[in-house]
């Protein structure tokens, strides 16, 4: 067996980062010539997923096999984990030398391969207006940097418990969320039509001054026992547009209130990349 593990030490991870690190490699071979010529004898597939740590692994016909193949993605100075980054849309997180990919293999006969990510320079969003503490991890609640579309027009966040990054501070004794704002353009307003929990409720909105781009939903009194239990949704629908032509700047940005205000975590997601039906090889 021979696999791929992709690391972070700042990010966390979950199943579907490795169903879609699954899906790209598979993909990616797929294209090639692996798998016409049956020097991939299973698929890869998730083994192994925690929040810093997954791993994919498969079955190639021969070690010698498994060495061409890790030496196809190291190429041309690793451009191919490059473009995996940007598929997975996780290069914001993943840059800098957050992220790390290492080929592993039953064979001592196999070369390590070891890739760190590159430096990247992410643009820095004056977003919230306000004085508070922007850092993910800052209270024990952030949402997943992927959004989903269930449906035409619906684009869904999960609001959801995470580690603080300190438990002792004030904003990791934090257990309850009260409002998450969104920077979206305050000139598109008129298209989001609603915005709904995961049950069909609609929750309440409300705008920021004009020219903040703030789009409030407001109360929510989510508590950390809640979200621990079961993440929230949070389902923006629009008139028609797409999500990403109303959020400003890439992807859409978002921030998590507590009661006092004085601690709003903030992260960028991103809509979750889909995962080509042939990405997954049938095997007869």
């Amino acid at each position: 067996m021979h696999c791929y593990n992709l690391a972070s030490a700042g990010f966390s991870f979950n199943n579907r980062t490795c169903g879609v690190f699954a899906g790209y490699t598979n993909g990616l071979l797929t294209q090639d010539w692996m798998f016409e010529e049956g020097l991939i004898l299973e698929p890869f597939l998730c083994y192994q997923a925690t929040p810093n740590f997954v791993q994919i692994c498969a079955t190639y016909a021969s070690a010698e096999v498994a060495q061409e193949a890790a030496d196809y993605i190291a190429a041309n100075d690793f451009a191919l984990v490059e473009l995996m980054w940007d598929y997975m849309r996780l290069r914001r997180y993943l840059c800098g030398g957050q992220g790390s990919l290492q080929f592993s293999s039953e064979s001592d006969c196999i070369s390590p391969l070891l890739y760190n990510s590159r430096a990247c320079a992410l643009d820095q969003t004056p977003f919230p207006f306000c004085e508070c503490d922007k850092t993910p991890g800052s209270m024990p609640f952030g949402i997943d940097y992927y959004y989903s579309e269930p449906a035409n027009s619906k684009f869904c966040f999960t609001v959801l418990a995470v580690p603080a990054n300190d438990p002792t501070s004030s904003c990791g004794k934090i257990t309850t969320v009260k409002k998450v704002e969104f920077y979206i353009q305050d000139a598109v307003r008129r298209q989001i039509k609603s915005v709904v929990d995961k049950s069909g409720k609609t929750l309440r909105t409300s705008w920021g001054a004009s020219g903040d781009n703030t789009f409030k939903v407001t109360p929510l009194s989510w508590t950390l026992p809640q979200l621990t239990a079961a993440p929230q949704l949070i389902c923006i629908i629009t008139t028609g547009a797409e999500l990403s032509d109303l959020c400003v700047g890439g992807g859409c940005t978002a921030s998590v209130f507590d009661d006092a205000q004085k601690c709003c975590p903030t992260s960028t997601s991103q809509l979750e990349p889909v995962v080509p039906d042939d990405a997954f090889k049938p095997f007869a």
